[in-house]
């Protein structure tokens, strides 16, 4: 499959909007992947794995420096008081600025001061207002180790205006993604950003050329 000329326009000023240094998107993935013990995570607060280590799970994984958990906002507090009790010291505040429709996420980043007993450590906690948290967590997937991971609609959702790195593992994973994860992920967006949806049609473009499709 080929670009034709309004595609690959399309894609061109998609990754003048996206990336902010440097020029290029960055599309390998590097093979080191960081090694995390999540079955000594004391947590029992509901959540779902986001981030990096989330998108490992459904392509090449890449080097990642912490673990990033979704909650929902009224159970930030409780998981704090778990992330505390394992040793995990409070580092900063985090905060993601508002989408089109989508409001501020924001949490705290958790840092461990030794790795004897955890690999990890870096826990980023993450939140939001909006009703869009909850079906992530209710819509979670599961990973070989039966730790809850975010979908990969939901995954787009917090990817699609992110970094150049963001908009490769979304290129990698929707590249490889069923048809039926594809319309699911496409009316996640125009729910929830819509403005997004053309971006979105041209990263599954680009990740079904860079697979062959």
């Amino acid at each position: 499959m080929s670009l034709n000329a309004l595609d690959r326009k399309k894609f061109l000023n998609l990754c003048l909007k996206k990336v902010s240094y440097n020029g290029y998107i960055q599309m390998e993935n590097l093979r080191n992947n960081s090694s995390y013990n999540l079955d000594k995570l004391n947590i029992f607060t509901e959540y779902v794995i986001c981030g990096a280590w989330a998108a490992n799970n459904y392509q090449v994984p890449r080097n990642t420096q912490d673990l990033d958990l979704l909650v929902e906002e009224d159970n930030l507090d409780r998981i704090t008081e778990e992330i505390l009790h394992m040793g995990y010291h409070f580092d900063f505040d985090l905060y993601v600025p508002p989408k089109e429709t989508i409001s501020q996420i924001y949490g705290k980043r958790f840092l461990y001061s030794s790795d004897k007993l955890v690999k990890n450590t870096i826990i980023d906690v993450l939140t939001s207002p909006d009703e869009w948290v909850s079906d992530a967590i209710r819509d979670r997937q599961y990973d070989n180790r039966n730790n809850p991971i975010i979908s990969i609609p939901y995954l787009t959702l917090m990817k699609i205006e992110g970094r150049a790195k963001d908009l490769a593992d979304l290129t990698e994973i929707l590249g490889l993604a069923r048809g039926d994860v594809l319309e699911m992920t496409k009316k996640v967006i125009e729910k929830y950003l819509p403005n997004q949806i053309d971006d979105l049609a041209t990263i599954v473009l680009l990740g079904k050329i860079q697979h062959g499709g």
